[in-house]
């Protein structure tokens, strides 16, 4: 029971991660569907605070008046795929299409200033391999190299046998060298 009661006031003082860490030591000891409720309402918690809170209420009071926890698992799935529409319809508000970066791109004359403009506002959506590869390449020729790394390196797990990766992987080798050397 101390799990619990330390787990509700963090819940109640908004520290969801560590409610979420004692109802998971809690269930440890306690296998129960409310938990389990808890548990998933505190992840909730970190995005959707006064539906989880609204919930959390009502999970605590069926728990402590035994009462069947199986007519809100609907409630939280409802709560849970809207958090997913919501995440998704805010990172396509926030990305723009290659062809779009491109345009501007071209509008702007400079790959680098067009990539630093929008580099913290926005992402840049690629949906092809060619693009990817052109985006890589202009990101290692303008001096992005960790970046192009990472992106390289996320690349070659989805396109192990793409030449044109190795060939990027050897400039920014390449570039490195020649860092290192000055």
């Amino acid at each position: 029971m101390k799990y619990k009661n330390i787990a509700i006031k963090a819940f109640y003082d908004g520290n969801y991660e560590l409610a979420k860490t004692c109802f998971s030591m809690l269930y440890e000891t306690m296998d129960s569907k409310f938990i389990l409720m808890l548990i998933n309402i505190c992840e909730l918690a970190k995005t959707n605070k006064n539906e989880a809170q609204t919930i959390f209420d009502i999970v605590l009071k069926k728990m402590k008046n035994k009462e069947n926890p199986d007519d809100l698992n609907s409630i939280i799935e409802i709560l849970e795929s809207k958090f997913e529409n919501t995440t998704l319809n805010l990172m396509m508000q926030n990305a723009i299409s290659y062809s779009e970066f491109m345009s501007l791109v071209k509008n702007n004359g400079n790959f680098k200033n067009t990539f630093e403009n929008i580099m913290f506002s926005s992402k840049v959506m690629i949906s092809n391999r060619d693009d990817l590869l052109e985006f890589l390449d202009n990101l290692i020729q303008n001096g992005f190299i960790e970046l192009g790394l990472n992106y390289l390196e996320s690349a070659a797990q989805i396109f192990p046998d793409d030449e044109r990766l190795h060939i990027l992987i050897k400039q920014i080798s390449q570039r490195q060298e020649n860092e290192n050397r000055i």
